[in-house]
């Protein structure tokens, strides 16, 4: 074998919009992968085979999602509608 070979793990990347969530909250609370309580809906986004909240789509309603990985743009929607985001791993890169 000759080369460079990465020790690295690679993860992969299952990416999710914010608007699919809004879209299908009803077959996800029904199907009871979704909690609403406090007039919030709690969201473990790796239940639903998601990893990474990416922001297309507006946001409004207040969701607290647990997720490794979540765009910027994503975490300001979430926040701006009075929600959170959780469970986030912090990158080592740097950009």
């Amino acid at each position: 074998k000759h080369g460079f070979v990465s020790k690295t793990p690679k993860v992969t990347i299952n990416p999710v919009n914010i608007s699919y969530i809004e879209q299908h909250i009803n077959k996800f609370l029904s199907g009871n992968t979704i909690k609403k309580e406090d007039g919030f809906y709690y969201v473990e986004l790796e239940k639903l085979g998601f990893n990474k909240l990416l922001g297309d789509g507006r946001v409004s309603m207040k969701f607290k999602i647990k997720t490794p990985y979540a765009s910027k743009s994503a975490i300001e929607k979430v926040k701006e509608a009075g929600g959170e985001v959780i469970g986030l791993q912090i990158s080592e890169k740097t950009q």
